[in-house]
């Protein structure tokens, strides 16, 4: 075969094997992860917090929702740069496991707090703490976090 039929044959091939790898990751999804919205806050006790909002999201990449929370206000910023790290229940983000078919406006979820950090440190009484949630992917794409809420506890 001359060489100039096998370069050909070569890029017809390649063309060919790579047009059917595929990883089907939606990446302009992936760039436009919503943030969530429908958060709320309220003391569950003394020493606890329980939080509702919506599962919003329903892309295919979206895991779930990273929770941050702080004593103090917690801007954009300390999320993107971050300065502040995700409540995690189970050690590994997001801080709550949810799919797109989680998607539902019409029932809210909810979370109850009691430790922060591993369960090391507690909640205290009469403290107040700022929340906020943003929506992550299994990519380790994060969306730009929710709007704050806060609450004191009793």
């Amino acid at each position: 075969m001359h060489a100039l039929g096998f370069r050909i044959l070569f890029i017809a091939i390649t063309t060919g094997f790579l047009s059917t790898c595929s990883t089907n990751l939606p990446y302009a999804e992936e760039d436009s992860l919503k943030r969530p919205y429908q958060l709320a806050a309220v003391a569950a006790s003394s020493e606890s917090i329980r939080l509702s909002y919506m599962v919003t999201n329903t892309e295919n990449t979206f895991t779930g929702y990273n929770v941050y929370i702080s004593q103090t206000s917690i801007p954009d910023s300390y999320i993107t740069s971050r300065v502040i790290v995700p409540y995690l229940t189970e050690g590994s983000q997001p801080s709550v496991r949810h799919t797109s078919d989680d998607f539902n406006t019409s029932q809210s979820k909810t979370l109850t707090i009691d430790f922060l950090r591993y369960g090391i440190i507690r909640l205290n009484s009469g403290e107040t703490y700022y929340i906020r949630m943003s929506a992550y992917s299994y990519n380790k794409v994060e969306s730009l976090p929710s709007p704050e809420v806060k609450v004191v506890l009793p």
